[in-house]
Formats: structure tokens, C-alpha cells, sequence
């Protein structure tokens, strides 16, 4: 995958200098996006700030949540069907900007791994980024510190 590796670049259509900075999108936030107008409001207020172009997401995080959703497959079928839905088209949404796991990645996990112990997949989203020179988009900053990963927490972005 090409796109992430550029690190930053310009939208068709933008002014000279205008740059755009690729995000990787943690599942926490792409929950509470799929939260609509009762999500959180400085979550909210960042994502309007944000060309959707810059946002990419791991094929990890669309594991976890497809994790989630077949957890519910028996036990509230509404939900699962509901959530298989929300599931199925932030797989078209995010169809050329899903970011796999490769052997570069996958070095980088186990050196980051070796300095400080992290969740597993927590570990590769920090890989992924920094492989990739993004910028990890997450509520759960704390887990990634010392990661060397540039961290966005739009839950404490200051709405404007």
C-alpha cells in the first residue's frame, strides 16, 4: 500500500502548502463515530477539521470490530445484524485506505515489543503508524506512550 507511506500530501484542489497529514483510526474512535450526532462532541468538532482522504485504518482494527460484532451473533441478533451492517460499509468506506500488516510491520512489533510490553494488536497500530509515518488517532493515548507513535486524541480536542 502506497498511500500511507507518503506520510503527508496534498488534496487535489488545495491550495500550495495546504498538507495533509495521514491518521491511522483506532477502533475506539471509529465507535464513537458510528455514534452519529450523540458522539462525542470534541470528537465531533476535530472531525470537521479533517480531510476523510487522511484517514486510514489497519485490517486490525476491522478484525476487533468484526470481533465485537460476532460476539453478539447469538446472543442479540438485532445488534449483530445492525452492527454486521455499520461493519460491512466501513469496509467500502475504508476499501483503498486499509493499511495490512506486513513483514516490515511486523519487525517493528516485535523491536517495539522487546522495549516495552504492549496489548498485541495495540502493538501493531503503533508499528503500523510508525512504518508508515502516521499519526495514530486514539482515546487510549496512555498505552501507546513511549512508543514513539504521534498520538491524536480528538476526545480532548478543544472545540472551536
Amino acid at each position: 500500500m502506497r498511500g500511507p507511506r507518503s506520510g503527508s500530501r496534498t488534496p487535489e484542489g488545495s491550495a500550495p502548502g495546504y498538507r495533509v497529514l495521514n491518521l491511522l483510526i483506532d477502533t475506539n474512535v471509529l465507535s464513537e463515530i458510528r455514534k452519529g450526532s450523540r458522539a462525542n462532541p470534541r470528537l465531533l468538532s476535530w472531525l470537521k477539521t479533517i480531510d476523510e482522504r487522511s484517514m486510514f485504518t489497519s485490517v486490525l482494527t476491522m478484525g476487533e470490530i468484526l470481533k465485537g460484532v460476532e460476539l453478539l451473533k447469538h446472543r442479540d441478533r438485532r445488534q449483530y445484524n445492525v452492527l454486521s451492517l455499520w461493519h460491512q460499509s466501513l469496509v467500502r468506506v475504508f476499501e483503498d485506505r486499509l493499511v495490512p500488516v506486513t513483514l516490515e510491520v511486523s519487525s517493528l512489533w516485535a523491536r517495539l515489543q522487546s522495549i516495552r510490553t504492549l496489548p498485541v494488536i495495540d502493538g501493531y497500530l503503533a508499528a503500523t503508524a510508525l512504518t508508515h509515518g502516521m499519526s495514530l488517532v486514539t482515546r487510549n493515548t496512555r498505552d501507546f506512550k513511549g512508543t514513539g507513535v504521534p498520538l491524536v486524541n480528538p476526545f480532548k480536542h478543544s472545540a472551536s
